[in-house]
């Protein structure tokens, strides 16, 4: 019987570490795979599945802003933007599916030749098509067409700034912004499959959920109305020389508001014939005096004294710019007379001045 060297030992023993450690290794492989492939099978699988999907927003169509007679003064037109992944584009068809694009598209040389290189990735197209592209070019593959939403106003600028804009989908002040959760409506969803390269596969789009429209709103304006008021105070500022003005014409039984016009320096001033203060003055006094004529406190014939244009009402002093002496209260009116009107309608009780 032989016995082993001490070498001969140390290489036995190193040789079963290392099978051992192969075996370790093998072992934790396997396991590791078997966790993957069945234990986590489902949810990688899963996960795989969802590289090859995207779920789209559906913008939902939004309302349009009516006039009184129900004409459109701001609504939103679709149309589609288009892209071109000349990769995708099959050899014996490319010169085909450029020649229908350059048709259907009226497009320049310079895209044109850009769409005929093979090597291209992606060509975006310039600018927006209307809607009926759809119908020719939506099944070519390596066409890829996305819809947009525009909103569209059919008088251009009129009223303009009673409207609003909108900007990515949301209202920007105006009616537009006011009334902005009422117009814009629900999106909807799809779903889009998509290549390994993350490039959408056509033809294969699933809408999930469709969108919901958005509701309209009328309003009081009359688009007549709005038009000639917005040319007469135009006419009215250039011919004065004024910097700006405001014009606001209304049903005195309703409230409503036909016309609502604002110009400052030539331009829409931002409402503020409503949001800037304004003292009314001397244009109350008519009002003033119907109420007198109303109530038969006195008549335009009927005599007051102007006080050579100081008098003192209430604790307060009250003065006229021209001053007057005794005149009728046709004159008080035709001159402007503040004292002459508040001596009148002292006569007029608290509930009368208050109507």
């Amino acid at each position: 019987m032989t016995q082993s060297s001490p070498s001969q030992l140390r290489f036995n023993w190193r040789r079963r570490l290392l099978l051992g450690g192969w075996l370790l290794g093998g072992l934790i492989i396997v396991g590791r795979s078997a966790s993957i492939q069945v234990l986590q099978g489902a949810r990688w699988a899963e996960e795989a599945e969802g590289q090859h999907r995207k779920a789209l927003v559906v913008p939902a169509a939004r309302g349009t802003i009516m006039d009184r007679s129900q004409n459109p003064l701001s609504l939103s037109t679709e149309t589609v933007k288009v892209g071109v992944s000349p990769r995708e584009l099959r050899d014996e068809t490319r010169e085909a599916v450029v020649a229908l694009l350059a048709s259907e598209l009226d497009l320049s040389r310079k895209t044109i030749r850009s769409l005929s290189d093979p090597e291209a990735v992606w060509v975006e197209v310039p600018g927006t098509y209307p809607p009926q592209v759809r119908e020719v070019l939506d099944t070519i593959p390596g066409v890829h067409l996305d819809r947009e939403s525009t909103r569209f106003h059919p008088y251009e600028t009129l009223a303009q700034d009673i409207l609003g804009t909108v900007r990515v989908g949301k209202g920007q002040g105006g009616i537009e912004a006011g009334f902005d959760e009422h117009l814009r409506g629900t999106p909807g969803e799809e779903i889009q499959s998509r290549d390994t390269d993350q490039n959408p596969i056509p033809g294969r789009t699933i809408q999930v959920k469709a969108p919901s429209p958005g509701g309209d709103v009328i309003l009081t304006l009359d688009r007549d109305f709005q038009q000639y008021g917005q040319e007469a105070l135009a006419n009215a500022i250039r011919d004065t020389g004024a910097d700006g003005g405001n014009l606001i014409v209304s049903n005195p039984k309703t409230g409503e508001i036909y016309s609502l016009v604002s110009i400052r320096d030539g331009k829409p001033g931002n409402l503020s014939a409503i949001t800037s203060p304004y003292e009314p003055g001397s244009t109350l006094k008519p009002f003033t005096v119907a109420s007198i004529l109303f109530n038969s406190v006195a008549t335009l014939a009927d005599s007051v004294d102007g006080e050579e244009g100081y008098w003192v009402a209430g604790g307060k002093p009250l003065r006229d710019v021209h001053p007057f002496g005794m005149m009728t209260l046709a004159d008080a009116l035709k001159y402007s007379s503040n004292i002459g009107v508040a001596k009148v309608a002292e006569g007029l009780s608290p509930g009368d001045q208050y109507q």
